[in-house]
């Protein structure tokens, strides 16, 4: 999966080692089939998905350090589309939320939110 996620994600400064591993993540645990209870993206595209993430690392809404976790920070960025739905209350979510860390700018986890 990382060679292919090499190929889609444009060899920017961004996409690192670091931040394929973690794409790897979010790919497996954010696509359908989710577990219960799991926001997911509503594309099944990995480049589509892929490319939502890395736009919001590289353009985000909103940073800010993470509220319980020290060492994470936050990146926030709405879109004028529908991305994903909400695994708790099934909203249509416009919104996706990155976590990465601090230090090394790895990318923890992403995943749609309502807001």
């Amino acid at each position: 999966m990382a060679s292919a996620l090499k190929k889609h994600t444009g060899g920017a400064a961004e996409d690192s080692e670091n931040v394929l591993q973690g794409m790897d993540h979010v790919l497996k645990g954010h696509m359908l089939p989710t577990p219960h209870g799991k926001s997911y993206f509503i594309s099944n595209d990995v480049k589509e998905v892929c490319d939502i993430v890395m736009e919001t690392i590289r353009r985000p809404d909103q940073a800010f350090p993470h509220r319980s976790e020290v060492g994470r920070k936050v990146l926030k960025k709405l879109f004028g589309k529908q991305v994903g739905v909400s695994g708790v209350s099934q909203k249509r979510c416009y919104c996706v939320t990155v976590i990465l860390n601090d230090a090394t700018n790895a990318l923890i986890t992403a995943f749609p939110t309502v807001k």
